[in-house]
């Protein structure tokens, strides 16, 4: 797809979404496609990666015209909005193992022999 294609989807996309976002963990102020990686918004596939968009969500709405259609199958994926930072913390498969072991790792009970 040509870039000018690919910038034309995003410019449509971009009205879907508030100007300024916040981290939906930490709070950070985010940007719809800023250009900038520490400020764009990172979506998150918060159910497993088992909804409809299975790879990158930005590249799904560069590659696609928003219509009705498109908009449902995004809106049905209820992706997070992350920071750069948060999302590539918060691992997309078994998240509540994970936490589950920060939290033990933080409160230090030494159980990790598992």
């Amino acid at each position: 797809m040509k870039r000018g294609l690919r910038r034309q989807n995003l410019d449509e996309w971009r009205s879907l979404f508030p100007a300024i976002m916040k981290c939906e963990i930490c709070g950070k102020k985010i940007i719809f496609n800023s250009g900038n990686k520490w400020k764009s918004v990172h979506w998150d596939h918060r159910h497993g990666g088992t909804v409809k968009i299975k790879r990158s969500p930005t590249s799904w709405l560069a590659s696609h015209k928003r219509d009705k259609k498109n908009e449902a199958i995004w809106k049905s994926c209820d992706f997070g909005m992350l920071c750069r930072r948060c999302n590539s913390w918060l691992p997309t498969k078994n998240r509540e193992e994970f936490i589950k072991d920060v939290l033990r790792y933080i409160n230090n009970t030494g159980d990790n022999n598992d």
